[in-house]
């Protein structure tokens, strides 16, 4: 057994950028299993280690590590952000503000025919296939 608190097995904690909510609700879950088998090993070395009871809970808590561990593990931690070229940051900054392609086009002095070009290399480069979800991506990977 051991008998020093153990680090979070999800160190760095996982993100899940444009994942969906499944995914970040369970890299927030084994974050906060990871808390709790913290505290319970602290709860535990703090008390009396010698009872049947105490032994039994830091076998629990060991499983509950391991187990912890090896979702971590089997789950990708932050993706990198993919590479937009500089017009492209722009335009996708705009398009996260909510502005259609024609007044990012008035903006930018060019045509919206040129913006929507821009549009469908962002969403292809961000893998997604609309305006909103583009613009939660650029969050989530801190383009804007």
């Amino acid at each position: 057994m051991t008998n020093q608190i153990a680090p979070s097995p999800c160190s760095p904690t996982p993100q899940f950028p444009g994942a969906g909510g499944d995914r970040a609700r369970l890299g927030a879950e084994l974050q906060q299993l990871s808390d709790t088998l913290a505290h319970l090993r602290g709860e535990v070395q703090r008390g009396d280690n010698g009872t049947p009871l105490s032994g039994k809970l830091m076998q629990i808590a060991d499983r509950l590590e391991q187990i912890a561990s090896q979702l971590c593990d089997s789950l990708p931690l932050k993706a990198e952000a993919p590479l937009l070229s500089p017009r492209e940051h722009e335009v996708l900054r705009w398009i996260a503000l909510g502005k259609s392609n024609a007044v990012i086009g008035e903006i930018l002095g060019i045509s919206r025919h040129t913006v929507d070009t821009h549009n469908r290399r962002i969403f292809r480069k961000l893998n997604t296939a609309d305006r909103t979800t583009a613009a939660i991506r650029a969050v989530e990977f801190g383009l804007v």
